[in-house]
């Protein structure tokens, strides 16, 4: 990748998924996770979470985007929130990224008992996935 880029470690990662559950409460999150559930991407406040449905295949398409294939997500954060001062990025595979998107929505569900449809709908991304 370009010098404008910087690979996310898992520290990272789990701090981007955060924000980004964070940043889509209420109706929102239900959005993002029927998005997830139909293997399509969503972005909110500079973070991106792209699926390999999501690359139109068009030749000037990012070339991040050009390098998923149907078995992980890309997640990207824009510069201008990145600690790093470059777009920050990472590649995860389908039970990785479940992993740390579960651990959020289980926290958001465990905080507001209202919020218990959220677990229904991460079973409908996990079966999705394949996970």
């Amino acid at each position: 990748m370009a010098e404008d880029f910087h690979e996310m470690d898992e520290k990272e990662t789990e701090w981007v998924m955060n924000r980004f559950i964070s940043e889509t409460h209420g109706k929102y999150l239900r959005k993002v996770l029927n998005s997830f559930a139909e293997k399509r991407g969503y972005s909110h406040e500079y973070i991106y979470i792209w699926f390999y449905y999501d690359n139109d295949g068009d030749e000037d398409s990012d070339e991040k985007l050009r390098m998923l294939d149907n078995k992980h997500v890309l997640i990207e954060q824009d510069y201008s929130i990145s600690f790093t001062g470059k777009d920050d990025f990472v590649y995860l595979d389908f039970p990785t990224f479940y992993k740390y998107l579960a651990h959020e929505i289980n926290k958001r569900a465990k905080r507001n008992p209202k919020s218990a449809d959220l677990i229904d709908l991460l079973a409908k991304v996990k079966e999705s996935l394949g996970v």
